[in-house]
C-alpha cells in the first residue's frame, strides 16, 4: 500500500496548493467569476481524490485475493464470487465457472473484469457508499468526524459533471473556510480508508476461518442462484 501513501500525499498537496490559489484569488478585485470556477474546480479534485483512492486500493486487494481459491477466502468474498461467477454470467459460463471452481482453478477476478459485471460506485462515492461497499469485502467501516460532508462534495461535483451547473455558479458561495472544512473531511476519510485497507490485508481479513485445518464455511456455491 506504500505506493497509494504516496499518491495520497501527493493528492493532499495538490489540492491545497489550489485552496491557497483560491485563497489570493478572492483577496483580489474583480475576481469573482474566477475565484468560483477555481472553488468549482476544488471540489472535483476532492472528489476524485477520494474515489481514485478508493480505485487504488480496491486494485491493490483484487491482486491480493486473486491468488486465492473460493475455499479459502471469507464468507464476504464468497458472496462477491457467486455474485460474479454466477448471477452476472450466460448460463453456459455459469456451469463452466461452477467446474473450474470446484476443481479449484478458478480464481478472484482482477477490479477491471470485476466493475465490468458489477458496479461497485461510478460517480457516487460519499462516506455512506464507501462504508457499503467495505462491508461488502468484509473490510472495516470509517468513522470520521465529519464525513458526513462527503454527500456535499458528491452532490456538487455530480451537479457540475451532468452539466446541471456551470463551474461559476456550483461553489460560488462557499467560503475557502468551508472549503477548507470539505478538504479536511475528505482526507480524514481517505486516511481512515487506506488505515482500514492495511489492517484487512495485514491481518488477512480476507481468509476463510479455519478450524481444524477446514476452511469455514465449507462447499462451493450454487450456479443456479
Amino acid at each position: 500500500m506504500r505506493g497509494i501513501q504516496a499518491h495520497i500525499i501527493e493528492r493532499k498537496a495538490e489540492a491545497q496548493t489550489l485552496l491557497e490559489l483560491i485563497d489570493e484569488v478572492i483577496a483580489r478585485p474583480n475576481s469573482v467569476v474566477k475565484a468560483a470556477v477555481l472553488k468549482s474546480s476544488h471540489v472535483l479534485v476532492l472528489y476524485n481524490a477520494i474515489e481514485a483512492t478508493a480505485t487504488e486500493i480496491l486494485e491493490r486487494i483484487h491482486e491480493i485475493i486473486s491468488q486465492e481459491k473460493y475455499s479459502d477466502l471469507s464468507p464476504e468474498l464468497r458472496k462477491l464470487w457467486t455474485e460474479f461467477f454466477f448471477c452476472k454470467q450466460a448460463e453456459k459460463r455459469r456451469f463452466d465457472n461452477l467446474e473450474a471452481t470446484v476443481r479449484g482453478d478458478a480464481r478472484f477476478p482482477q477490479l477491471k473484469d470485476f466493475l465490468d459485471h458489477i458496479n461497485l460506485y461510478s460517480g457516487n462515492l460519499d462516506a455512506r457508499a464507501i462504508n457499503q461497499v467495505l462491508k461488502r469485502y468484509g473490510l472495516g467501516v470509517i468513522s470520521t468526524p465529519n464525513q458526513h460532508k462527503l454527500l456535499e462534495i458528491k452532490n456538487k461535483r455530480n451537479r457540475i459533471a451532468h452539466g446541471e451547473e456551470m463551474f461559476k455558479e456550483a461553489c460560488r458561495h462557499l467560503t475557502a473556510k468551508e472549503l477548507k472544512s470539505f478538504q479536511d473531511a475528505c482526507f480524514d476519510v481517505i486516511d481512515s480508508l487506506l488505515e482500514q485497507a492495511n489492517e484487512y490485508v495485514s491481518t488477512r481479513k480476507y481468509k476463510a476461518t479455519v478450524i481444524n485445518g477446514v476452511p469455514q464455511p465449507s462447499g462451493p456455491p450454487d450456479a443456479t442462484r
